[in-house]
């Protein structure tokens, strides 16, 4: 799936904060190459990752949920947002990647993420 939209938005901000790709990697703790991968819209970051890039960009995890949402996959949001259960959309989306050659139960977590929780903070210590 090409998230063009997300990388562009990801892109813009890294920019914007004069940071490198390997900065933003340290930060949210994955490779420079995941990152690059990001930006060209090839992947999405997956679960706390996603809040640790909007925190370390200062971008609200809404508008990166909706760069997202504007490149889903109809099926994948369509089942995502149906009344099935964890279990059988995942088992749903496990099927229809399958069949169209996608990983697209990995593709939906971003869609799954609360848009309002704060990031995690690695970088509390013990009182």
């Amino acid at each position: 799936m090409v998230y063009q939209e997300f990388g562009h938005i990801l892109r813009k901000a890294r920019a914007a904060k004069g940071l490198q790709q390997h900065d933003v990697a340290r930060h949210v703790g994955t490779s420079q190459s995941t990152v690059s991968q990001w930006e060209r819209g090839l992947k999405i970051p997956q679960g706390s990752q996603a809040q640790k890039l909007a925190h370390v960009l200062a971008i609200p995890m809404g508008d990166l949920y909706n760069a997202v949402l504007q490149s889903a996959d109809p099926v994948e949001l369509a089942i995502v947002r149906s009344d099935l259960s964890r279990r059988e959309q995942d088992l749903m989306l496990l099927l229809y990647g399958h069949f169209a050659d996608r990983d697209s139960l990995d593709n939906v977590l971003i869609l799954r993420l609360p848009q309002d929780e704060p990031p995690e903070d690695d970088t509390k210590t013990a009182d």
